[in-house]
């Protein structure tokens, strides 16, 4: 899964229950702890995107 989907799939998950723990997200997007964080701190530094885990 490219990058830019993966990004748009968090949306995806998170929309619909507003909040997941990090566990759940990896298992669903089928991805590692840390390709998990590198996301995150795009959404974040990048993207401007606020998050509460």
């Amino acid at each position: 899964m490219s990058e830019i989907a993966r990004l748009y799939r968090y949306k995806g998950l998170l929309s619909g229950r507003g909040a997941m723990s990090a566990a759940a997200i990896q298992a669903a997007l089928e991805i590692s702890q840390a390709t998990f964080k590198r996301d995150i701190a795009k959404l974040r530094d990048q993207l401007q995107c606020a998050h509460c885990f």
